[in-house]
């Protein structure tokens, strides 16, 4: 059976300007045959300095709003980063393994949402939902899920870019869409 998407993490067609569609379970997110360009960085945000780039994949940037900022961390065997600020916390996973989450936002049936944003024609996979807030003051959950296509074109399931972010309200979800719509895929050349 699937979840009913609750009403608090449909957002307007204005916020987003992606569209939710529903993501079959053996289906991978991943950029189509042009490269994913997403939107322009909005004045006043910077561009993220890219990582990697991993083999035969490629690496991305992300644009990023002057209030959020960069914590240092360190990946295990992936490039991660973070950047927060009160409202958000963003944690960018580049590598192997990453989980889009859909099992914990099962677990929150009246607020789970599982499907794909459109940008720049490539499906980003995305999984929301409200936790019982562990961690205090950020209690909505989004998981985006980016696979990268391999030099001969096929998508490989184990390299990745997994995005998390924790949210305290209705807005900072939108800067997250917002600021995932601006991904840039850059293929390994």
């Amino acid at each position: 059976m699937r979840p009913r998407l609750a009403a608090r993490f449909v957002f307007p067609a204005a916020v987003l300007n992606a569209a939710l569609l529903p993501l079959s379970p053996g289906i991978a997110a991943a950029p189509g045959p042009s490269v994913a360009a997403g939107i322009p960085a909005p004045k006043g945000w910077r561009r993220g300095r890219p990582p990697g780039p991993i083999p035969g994949a490629g690496t991305y940037t992300v644009a990023l709003p002057p209030e959020l900022e960069t914590v240092p961390v360190e990946g295990v065997d992936s490039y991660v980063s973070e950047y927060r600020s009160n409202a958000l916390r963003l944690v960018f996973d580049f590598g192997a393994h990453g989980s889009p989450d859909k099992a914990t936002c099962r677990r929150h049936p009246s607020s789970c949402s599982i499907g794909t944003m459109i940008v720049d024609r490539a499906p980003i996979g995305r999984v929301a939902y409200r936790s019982e807030d562990p961690d205090g003051g950020l209690p909505y959950r989004i998981t985006y899920t980016v696979r990268f296509r391999t030099r001969s074109g096929s998508p490989d399931s184990r390299i990745g870019l997994t995005i998390r972010a924790e949210c305290a309200t209705a807005r900072a979800r939108a800067l997250a869409d917002r600021i995932v719509r601006t991904i840039h895929i850059l293929p390994d050349r």
